[in-house]
């Protein structure tokens, strides 16, 4: 794992150049409804720095409702998937 100094020196080379800082997660298809919603709470309420481009792409049945709830400075992607 990275040390906070090591982060933030890259962060700062990020913010620097204009460029923005990128954190994406994807959910798999994990989770039931109780924890996407404590996951949306968790993401409403943390703190990023304005230079931080954040998207997360739940499951699809939780897709519209990720959409509708989580902060609208957050981007939400669908996954690809196929049987």
């Amino acid at each position: 794992m990275q040390s906070v100094a090591r982060v933030a020196k890259r962060y700062a080379s990020y913010s620097a150049t204009g460029r923005k800082f990128f954190v994406g997660g994807n959910w798999k298809a994990n989770g039931s409804h109780a924890q996407v919603q404590q996951w949306l709470a968790t993401l409403n309420s943390g703190k990023v720095a304005a230079t931080t481009e954040v998207v997360v792409a739940p499951p699809f049945p939780y897709l519209s409702e990720v959409k509708s709830a989580l902060r609208k400075d957050f981007a939400v992607a669908a996954q690809v998937s196929w049987a």
